[in-house]
């Protein structure tokens, strides 16, 4: 039992001095807040640098404050689409891109329903009837040759100032309805 103890006691011995110790050889950087152990402590610690902390810290409220302001700015696309789609149709617009061509070289020509903004031209003498049309109907009448008269069909009232009906050689004449059987004539027009 000597013995054992005796080897136990060398042994121990040559293991104390043989230890050595090993210098830390990491290096750290900017990023890396190395705390060496000191006292009672076990390890050394190693944490984020402060500095690091405060830039991801400011990082993320920008990144807050971008989501927040996306949020107002999806608000806002979403509210200008509402009143886009709800806003109120202003007056109708009639758009005719080519007014329809009426060429009259016989005597006479009865202005019909699909007349509304049509150009009639007259090549000879003849009589242009205003028949019922409705409300805001409108065409001109052009005299190119001859004497053109517009007169009104059977149960029409038309207006024109001074009664006058006939319309100018190479002058022009509006024919307006104020209403299915009520006409106004205006424009180059004799006795």
């Amino acid at each position: 039992m000597k013995k054992l103890l005796s080897i136990i006691l060398i042994i121990s011995a040559c293991n104390a001095s043989a230890q050595t110790y090993v210098k830390d050889t990491t290096e750290v950087d900017a990023t890396l807040l190395v705390i060496p152990k000191t006292g009672t402590m076990k390890y050394d610690k190693i944490g984020v640098h402060p500095t690091i902390t405060g830039q991801v810290n400011k990082a993320t409220s920008d990144i807050s404050g971008l989501q927040s302001n996306a949020s107002i700015l999806s608000g806002r696309i979403t509210t200008a689409e509402g009143r886009i789609a709800n806003l109120e149709q202003g007056i109708p617009i009639s758009v005719i891109d080519t007014p329809k061509r009426i060429n009259v070289t016989g005597s006479s020509y009865t202005i019909g329903e699909g007349d509304n903004g049509a150009n009639i031209f007259c090549y000879s003498t003849c009589t242009i009837y205003a028949g019922h049309g409705t409300d805001k109907y409108k065409l001109n009448i052009y005299s190119l040759n001859g004497r053109v008269y517009a007169a009104p069909l059977s149960g029409i009232t038309m207006l024109s100032p001074g009664n006058y009906r006939h319309i100018q050689q190479y002058g022009k004449a509006e024919v307006i309805y104020e209403g299915p059987a009520r006409v106004l004539l205006t424009g180059n027009l004799t006795k």
